[in-house]
């Protein structure tokens, strides 16, 4: 009688933990290896005021400023340090880079939620508009994995000129549900459903994606572009996995290619669909 007691308690507490630590499990510490250093840009901390608080943030700014400033702002994905981006400065030296650290990172008992994340990026969005003097209209977005659920949200709600999606996701549940089965979408205190806000996007995308990926499969990210009838191209790497991403050079190549201020009159990266041919 006790086995069978025991069994059902320890059930019960590998199913309630991950509930009650969701989003210390989802916004964990970043790793410590952060990008500081590069020959083709000036890179400044800043603690960008946002209402109250202040949110830690890095911003490269070309050494050889160009005569017209253009920008990306970058949402990491979980436990990637935000400097990750700073890989692809070589591939943009005429471009400024602005990423930074998301609310209460690490153990916290009241970490921020969806809305939260996505009104900080909101925030960062109008900093690097407003420093740089340009409209967001005018800026690129970049988010990987966890955090293309955040930059997708923000690019619905201020448009932009550009979007990079690394390794999304049609919906978090997915990519939770591959670490957890038991896992459903209502137990989600935050469900970031990149497939319902996508539609709201207008502005061409990029997607970036490992044929590897076991944790957001390609699969999986493709399915969040099935319906959506915009300008869509595709940086595939057939040998990568979901880490390591932005190490590769061929992804440096195409996120600048793509980002680049005069990228509107240059052909994008790989396989392109373009609202005709997906219709």
């Amino acid at each position: 009688m006790l086995l069978p007691l025991l069994l059902l308690a320890i059930a019960l507490a590998l199913l309630t933990l991950p509930l009650a630590l969701q989003r210390n499990l989802l916004f964990p510490a970043p790793k410590k290896n952060a990008v500081l250093a590069s020959s083709s840009h000036r890179i400044e901390e800043f603690a960008i005021p946002v209402g109250e608080r202040s949110l830690r943030a890095y911003l490269a700014s070309p050494i050889d400023a160009p005569a017209r400033p253009s920008g990306l702002l970058y949402f990491n994905g979980r436990r990637e340090h935000p400097t990750s981006i700073f890989r692809c400065l070589g591939q943009m030296p005429d471009q400024h880079l602005l990423c930074f650290h998301y609310e209460k990172l690490g153990p916290s008992l009241r970490k921020p939620d969806e809305a939260r994340l996505v009104a900080d990026g909101v925030a960062m969005l109008d900093w690097l508009s407003a420093t740089l003097g340009l409209d967001p209209s005018e800026l690129a977005i970049a988010g990987r994995s966890l955090g293309s659920g955040i930059a997708i949200q923000v690019c619905a709600l201020r448009p932009v000129r550009r979007l990079v999606l690394v390794s999304p996701y049609a919906r978090l549940i997915e990519p939770v549900r591959a670490a957890l089965p038991l896992m459903r979408e209502w137990m989600l205190k935050d469900q970031f459903r990149s497939v319902e806000h996508i539609e709201r996007v207008t502005c061409p995308t990029l997607l970036v994606l490992g044929e590897r990926d076991q944790t957001v499969p390609a699969a999986a990210s493709r399915r969040l572009f099935r319906a959506w009838p915009g300008e869509l191209s595709e940086c595939s790497i057939a040998h990568s996995g979901h880490r390591g991403l932005l190490k590769r050079p061929e992804v440096q190549r195409a996120i600048a290619e793509f980002c680049r201020p005069d990228s509107s009159d240059r052909p994008a990266p790989g396989h392109v669909r373009t609202a005709e041919t997906a219709a």
